[in-house]
């Protein structure tokens, strides 16, 4: 799956799953892993270090970024970083105790410039005890701080001082029963956020802390190649700050129902859901939301070589946005990819977006494109070159994007 870190509506979106996509790492895939889940042949990571009960694996990321953006006023800025990426993990077993452990760091610095630095370091730790076949239960912590140093001069991306300290709660339980299963995820989220920035949206977006708590249960049926299942969520979340822009009292309480299918339809791999979420808030200027959500994601081996992924979303993302409740929006996401033989394969996708913010006059279209090559020059080492192209446009011109961005990489795994 390629990753775009280009739009205004990615960054929400991602900021919206954090939580769903720590608990889904829990569990074990329901269904058979796709091209696009996971590298192909040729790519397989090497052993690490064996300590007896328990294995060490290393990573080593280094990417040259080559960046350029064209602002409103046609000004052309160019940005050139090294990103290096460093992290080790540890996986062990005891009996039915299963423990894994990260921690990674990761450093940007522009070779052309003196500001704009950054850097971001996540450590999770996680136990998983299997009871028996049917039913396991999981536990994950995770704290997770973001931080960017820029000038004036750093208007890429829009962003001047940033920091985000992230610490992350999961708990979840998995239990089947022949062909039922059933699980019950918690989490409890603290974001506490800094910011020093000139754009006043984003000023509006990113300057209150809060607090989620999340409880979630899937239930469904899995017959052959078919999953049926319904989705009930359950949230509250709790805001803190002194900002003036921002009303203090906009704490909110919400729920969401969602019924789906997983199934296979001959070779392609297919994920079908539909919902509604409502959520109400506690001061008078933010009309209570609700809406209709959904998704379909389609992934299709057309044989050893090809593959195909196709996905059209519809999300809601609540926010502390002036007088509205949050974002809506609907994203579609073509990929394609081949193998040219063990150990090289290219990707290409097409990105489509439209967001809109509830009550306030600010739509954002945005399109991509997207190309990669991968090459694996032995078990332990690759390579990967990519080029994207990206468009952007707002009722809010700060959030015009003209961006084109090329990235060379190397990547050792022990």
């Amino acid at each position: 799956m390629l990753i775009l870190r280009m739009s205004t509506f990615p960054i929400l979106v991602g900021i919206w799953l954090l939580t769903i996509s720590m608990g889904s790492g829990v569990a074990l895939a329901e269904l058979p892993v796709s091209p696009h889940d996971a590298p192909p042949t040729g790519f397989q990571k090497v052993n690490g270090i064996d300590l007896g009960q328990f294995r060490v694996t290393g990573e080593i990321f280094e990417t040259i970024r080559s960046t350029n953006n064209l602002l409103q006023d046609s000004q052309s800025i160019d940005d050139t970083v090294s990103l290096t990426t460093l992290e080790l993990g540890l996986a062990g077993k005891l009996g039915n105790f299963l423990i894994t452990a990260s921690g990674k760091a990761i450093f940007k610095r522009p070779l052309d410039r003196d500001d704009k630095k950054a850097h971001e370091t996540d450590y999770w730790l996680q136990g998983q005890y299997y009871f028996n076949e049917g039913f396991n239960l999981a536990a994950r912590h995770e704290i997770d701080d973001d931080e960017v140093e820029a000038s004036l001069a750093g208007q890429i991306n829009g962003f001047t001082n940033t920091s985000v300290l992230t610490e992350s709660y999961i708990v979840r339980s998995d239990y089947s029963a022949g062909s039922y299963y059933t699980i019950f995820t918690g989490s409890w989220v603290d974001v506490d956020t800094t910011v020093d920035i000139e754009s006043a949206f984003f000023t509006q977006l990113l300057n209150l802390d809060r607090v989620e708590t999340t409880l979630a249960n899937e239930t469904g049926r899995k017959v052959g190649g078919i999953n049926l299942y319904a989705k009930l969520v359950a949230s509250q979340i709790d805001y803190r700050g002194t900002s003036s822009a921002v009303p203090q009292d906009r704490d909110s309480d919400g729920g969401a129902i969602a019924f789906g299918t997983r199934r296979l339809f001959g070779p392609v791999r297919a994920e079908i859901e539909a919902g509604y979420v409502m959520r109400k808030f506690d001061v008078s200027a933010i009309r209570d939301y609700e809406t209709f959500l959904g998704h379909v994601d389609l992934r299709w081996p057309l044989d050893d070589s090809n593959s195909v992924h196709f996905k059209v979303q519809r999300l809601f993302l609540e926010t502390s946005i002036v007088n509205s409740p949050g974002l809506i929006g609907t994203e579609a996401i073509v990929s394609y990819r081949h193998i040219f033989q063990p150990g090289l394969y290219a990707d290409i996708a097409f990105i489509r977006d439209n967001v809109d913010t509830v009550d306030i006059r600010n739509d954002i279209v945005s399109f991509a494109i997207e190309g990669e090559i991968h090459y694996a020059a032995t078990d332990a080492l690759s390579l990967r070159l990519s080029g994207s192209h990206a468009e952007q446009n707002a009722d809010l011109s700060s959030l015009d994007v003209d961006e084109t961005r090329f990235e060379f990489s190397l990547h050792y795994a022990f």
